[in-house]
C-alpha cells in the first residue's frame, strides 16, 4: 500500500486572524506593556474616537502609554469579522476595568491590512 502525502498550510480564517491579534493586545495591556500595543498597528495606523485622532507610530506609542494611568485589565470581544478583498473589517467591544474598579466600555471597528505579510490595524474607530 502506498500513499502520497501533500502538506498544505492550513489557511487562517479572518476570525482566527483577528482573535489572535485581540488576545495578544489584551496580553500586552494586562502585562503593563501599554506601548507595545502600538506594534499591532500599521505604520500609517490611526485611532479615531470621540475627541481623539491619533496617527502614526510615535503618536500611537504615546496614546497607548497614557493608558498606564487606568491600568487594570482589558477584555476585547470580537462581535463580527468579515474579509473584503485584501482587508479585514472587524466590529467588537472593549472593556477596561481600571485599577479603581471602574468600567470603561466602548464599541469599536477595526480595519486590518497586510503590511510586510503581517495583518496590522490600519484604522481603529471607537465610540
Amino acid at each position: 500500500t502506498e500513499y502520497d502525502l501533500e502538506y498544505r498550510k492550513k489557511k487562517e480564517t479572518p476570525v482566527q486572524v483577528v482573535d489572535e491579534i485581540l488576545r495578544n493586545m489584551e496580553k500586552e495591556y494586562n502585562s503593563g506593556n501599554y506601548e507595545n500595543i502600538a506594534s499591532f498597528y500599521s505604520k500609517n495606523g490611526k485611532v479615531i474616537g470621540r475627541n481623539t485622532i491619533v496617527s502614526g507610530e510615535e503618536e500611537l506609542k504615546k496614546y497607548w502609554k497614557s493608558f498606564s494611568s487606568l491600568a487594570g485589565t482589558w477584555t476585547l470581544t470580537n462581535e463580527k469579522t468579515e474579509q473584503v478583498e485584501n482587508l479585514i473589517w472587524q466590529k467588537g467591544s472593549s472593556l477596561i476595568k481600571d485599577k479603581e474598579g471602574r468600567d470603561h466600555k466602548v464599541s469599536f471597528t477595526l480595519i486590518f491590512a497586510k503590511e510586510n505579510g503581517i495583518w496590522k490595524i490600519l484604522q481603529d474607530a471607537y465610540w
